[in-house]
């Protein structure tokens, strides 16, 4: 980094060496006249009344950062009075706010920001100090950086990451609309950014903070969202007679992309269908087409897997895929147990059981809703993963976790974590200005939500324990208006940057990989009169 030439303040008074000389020409004269020199008195400096020290005296930053230094305020010689705080010698683009806005009490921060217009150099500047005629100053140096900046080019999706389009997204107050697959692009981008995504008819607004990934993938939890393209398949199952009536059947399709099934239930079948199969992408999609068959216990369980089929199968939008028959062979069954542990005053609510042929296909074998810490589940031995599910709430507030990958004849014991605890604002009114804080659940991004019958619904993501409000003109807040707020713990990513990884992304309840939600119990509150 080549260094900026050192600028000084320049000085009012005259320099000591001219004053020398100037007195020296005096003696000298007055000797000349033959008469004795009389002392000359030197100048008698008067004590400084106050002095300025800054903490640290070294900072750098880039465009879009904020640096503070502690400017700390020392009176003497009995002065007791405010003291007016500026910056001086900064290039144009390098700023300071003062909180509070003068030196009254005796410690103030000085918040320092520097535009992307300013060329990254080394500055020597000055915090100076005045008041009335008296003036005092303290240096520092600023280090200006090369800013550094991305092209993001990024997704909007949906819960299911499908994409969103319309939607508007925002980043440093530059929009742009995201395309009819959700895609979106934005030059030159300070990072650590935030983005702000709104819904084309949606009454809510939804902000991502501090991400630093160039291909973020937006998912809005709150969003399902019909998918482009649709097919239907219908056929025949062989190797097995109708359903009795303690038997069930399921037929789903399953894909990297899609998913869609049906449920056969007693005296249902051997034909099936035709139902939907959704997906997002291409127009085409490769994947298969799966069947179990198990008979009902007392319980309303799954007691004995009775049949199992899977054949390839491709799919074309608007394709109507009759006659895609397939034969039932005889499959084995096993079981999958565990022990659940759930916070202190939290009851189990439910436990469910899945299969999961497809990244966004569940089958859904069994559920029980007892408050048994113990589960036992008949699973089919057919080589596809499976999936456990288990919920435990008190009162509003909620854990659910969802184990994936998961194989007969193991013992999976599930610990559900505590949900956010939900700190300030505990009560009063809140506005623009209001933080939100909470204790977050290890190894999730929080997502905080705001929602209202009348107002704009808000949801903030963070790796963080606390977050701000978006402010206009994105989010309008209603005034006096009646909020309820929570924070949702979603896992498993513990930054942002992972949350949005387009080869990860928010898992669901049904999928390849584990999932945790845990909802804080909500709080009340109104928004001031003039938020």
């Amino acid at each position: 980094m080549h260094l900026h030439p050192t600028m000084k303040r320049p000085r009012s008074a005259w320099p000591a060496w001219s004053l020398a000389l100037l007195l020296g020409a005096t003696v000298v004269a007055l000797a000349g006249c033959g008469g004795v020199a009389p002392a000359v008195p030197g100048p008698v400096p008067e004590p400084h009344r106050f002095q300025l020290q800054l903490t640290p005296s070294k900072v750098a930053l880039a465009a879009g950062d904020v640096q503070h230094l502690t400017v700390k305020l020392t009176r003497s010689a009995g002065f007791s009075g405010p003291v007016t705080l500026s910056l001086n010698g900064a290039p144009g683009g390098l700023t300071a706010s003062f909180t509070p806005d003068s030196a009254d009490p005796d410690t103030v921060d000085a918040a320092l920001q520097v535009t992307r217009a300013v060329v990254p150099l080394e500055y020597s500047v000055y915090i100076d100090g005045a008041s009335g005629t008296e003036q005092e100053n303290a240096p520092f140096t600023t280090t200006v950086l090369d800013p550094v900046t991305l092209d993001v080019q990024g997704r909007v999706v949906d819960l299911f990451r499908r994409a969103v389009p319309g939607a508007t997204v925002t980043i440093a107050g530059a929009s742009t609309t995201a395309a009819s697959d959700g895609s979106f692009a934005m030059a030159d981008v300070a990072w650590p950014y935030d983005v702000t995504v709104t819904l084309p008819g949606k009454n809510e607004v939804h902000e991502y903070l501090g991400l630093t990934r160039a291909n973020p993938v937006l998912p809005v939890l709150d969003q399902v969202v019909t998918p482009t393209y649709g097919a239907s398949v219908a056929g025949t199952l062989t190797g097995s007679s109708a359903n009795g009536n303690q038997e069930i059947t399921e037929v789903a399709f399953a894909s990297p992309e899609a998913n869609g099934g049906t449920v056969l239930w007693a005296n249902g079948g051997p034909d099936f269908g035709p139902f939907g199969v959704a997906w997002e992408g291409t127009s085409t999609t490769h994947g298969s087409l799966v069947a179990l068959k198990w008979s009902v216990g007392p319980s309303g369980l799954p007691q004995k897997y009775l049949g199992f089929a899977a054949g390839a199968l491709s799919l074309s939008d608007q394709q109507v895929a009759s006659g895609s028959d397939l034969e039932l062979s005889a499959v084995g069954t096993s079981y999958l147990s565990g022990t659940l542990t759930v916070p202190a005053g939290f009851t189990v609510a439910s436990k469910a059981l899945w299969m999961t042929p497809g990244r966004y296909t569940g089958m859904l074998l069994g559920t029980v809703g007892d408050s048994d810490p113990q589960y036992t589940f008949a699973t089919p031995v057919a080589g596809e993963p499976l999936g456990v599910q288990a919920k435990a709430t008190l009162g509003n507030a909620s854990t659910t976790l969802y184990r994936a990958g998961l194989q007969p004849n193991q013992v999976v014991d599930l610990a559900l974590p505590d949900p956010p605890a939900l700190g300030a604002p505990a009560s009063g009114t809140v506005d623009y200005t209001t933080v939100f804080q909470w204790t977050p659940v290890a190894d999730t991004v929080s997502v905080l939500t705001l929602t209202s019958q009348t107002g704009p619904a808000v949801f903030v993501y963070t790796a963080s324990a606390s977050a701000g409000l978006p402010q206009p003109p994105l989010l309008t807040l209603p005034a006096s208006t009646r909020y309820l707020w929570t924070v949702v713990a979603w896992g498993m990513d513990s930054d942002m940057d992972a949350f949005t990884d387009p080869a990860r992304g928010p898992g669901s309840f049904g999928l390849a990989r584990d999932a945790l939600v845990a909802i804080a119990e909500p709080v009340g509150f109104f928004t001031s009169a003039t938020p």
